[in-house]
């Protein structure tokens, strides 16, 4: 028997199965609301929660009558017979470290601009940093000698010594965030992933917890195109006759995740090497992840040179998507896929996130 909570939206549909095994399934329409918030209670109860996607829940063309009573019919019919895809739920403390991990890429956006401030105030005053690369031990050594009294008019001191001291603020606050991310990664639940992540160029701690919060258990993944699919960074194809014609990357995915990707593969155009920091990293790890991360830099080196040669403008968008496949090609030696619970895997969630 099928039963239906009825509400005023159905932008997302929960579904909730007995507490006894093969108890009936309640499809209910809930309006929106953070995956977490919708099923902490359910599972609070001991009761089994599933969530579909609201944007793939099949509709047909023609239907026009709309009512709570059908739509609880419809989507308890098309979780039968598997036509929904059910997103991924992450649990309360998956977030809340979460969202640390992202109120630490937030501290840093704020320290650029604070850069910012600092470099362009100075460039109008006439003053420019030429001995070394800016925001060295140096650089700030300089900014606190202009500093000195008789050097500027009282108003531009008052102004730069604000930013200095806002951008010193900023980077103590994101130092203790950093602090608290290092003893996280160290737990067991994060522990395995970021020990593993780290082997690759381009990985420390930080980057490592982006990708282990954002993606959560990357082997529930099928393959790594269905990984490279999650994060966007697969390219978009209009191909309506014989002919195939390929785009840009849809960037349908994780920013944050595809944003981190980026920047480490810029590492990638350096000629192989294991460095002592990445040597420190790969201490103690599993020799198969080494072999691989090894690999990858030997095939990423080629293809950023090829691509510098042929194709400069590709570089920066073909080196993410070959670096998450080889992440994703790595997975297996993280450990094996968990095991179905129940129905057959495509009803098992993969590629939504509830993020």
């Amino acid at each position: 028997m099928w039963t239906a909570c009825p509400t005023t939206s159905t932008r997302s549909a929960a579904f909730s199965s007995g507490s006894r095994p093969g108890g009936p399934c309640a499809p209910a329409t809930r309006p929106p609301a953070p995956a977490t918030c919708s099923s902490a209670p359910l599972t609070q109860w001991g009761v089994e929660c599933h969530l579909a996607a609201p944007s793939l829940i099949p509709r047909r063309p023609g239907e026009h009558r709309k009512t709570d009573r059908r739509d609880a019919i419809k989507i308890a019919r098309d979780f039968r017979d598997d036509r929904l895809v059910l997103i991924h739920i992450t649990t309360e403390l998956d977030e809340r470290i979460r969202d640390l991990v992202r109120c630490r890429e937030t501290f840093q956006r704020e320290i650029v601009k604070s850069r910012h401030y600092i470099l362009k105030f100075m460039r109008r005053r006439g003053f420019v940093f030429r001995e070394a690369n800016n925001w060295t031990v140096r650089h700030f050594n300089w900014i606190r000698q202009v500093l000195t009294p008789g050097i500027l008019a009282e108003e531009d001191h008052t102004v730069l010594s604000e930013y200095l001291a806002l951008l010193e603020y900023k980077l103590q606050r994101r130092d203790q965030l950093d602090r608290r991310i290092e003893a996280l990664a160290l737990t067991p639940r994060y522990k395995p992933v970021v020990d593993r992540l780290c082997c690759f160029r381009g990985f420390k701690t930080q980057a490592a917890m982006v990708i282990a919060t954002e993606l959560g258990d990357p082997r529930r993944f099928e393959n790594p195109r269905q990984l490279m699919a999650y994060v966007g960074l697969v390219p978009s194809e209009q191909s309506p006759g014989d002919r195939r014609r390929l785009g840009a990357i849809t960037k349908a995915g994780n920013s944050r995740v595809r944003h981190t990707l980026t920047q480490a593969s810029w590492q990638y155009r350096k000629r192989p090497a294991a460095g002592a920091p990445l040597q420190r990293r790969q201490q103690g790890q599993d020799p198969a992840v080494i072999r691989h991360a090894w690999k990858c830099q030997h095939r990423l080196y080629t293809l950023f040179h090829r691509l510098a040669v042929k194709k400069p403008g590709q570089v920066a968008v073909r080196q993410p998507p070959e670096l998450i496949r080889e992440i994703g090609e790595s997975r297996g030696t993280i450990g094996e896929r968990p095991k179905t619970l129940r129905g057959p895997a495509s009803a098992q969630p993969a590629c939504i996130d509830s993020g």
